[in-house]
């Protein structure tokens, strides 16, 4: 099921925010470290997939 989203028309760019949840749960400093990203990245394409994700997902992600 496709379901438009207001989100896809939002005209700042998409950008990614990591924190560490553990000793920021309040989401107070956003982590820097493209090494980290990069292995997050990994762990979502894998996880899409598994679970047979469509082609849209990647593309609404910035992941192709």
């Amino acid at each position: 099921m496709q379901i438009p989203s207001r989100m896809a028309r939002a005209t700042e760019p998409f950008k990614t925010e990591l924190f560490d949840l553990k000793n920021d749960p309040g989401q107070l400093s956003s982590i820097t470290d493209e090494a980290v990203e990069s292995r997050m990245i990994g762990l979502l394409t894998a996880a899409l997939q598994r679970s047979d994700a469509p082609a849209e997902q990647y593309e609404r992600l910035q992941l192709v």
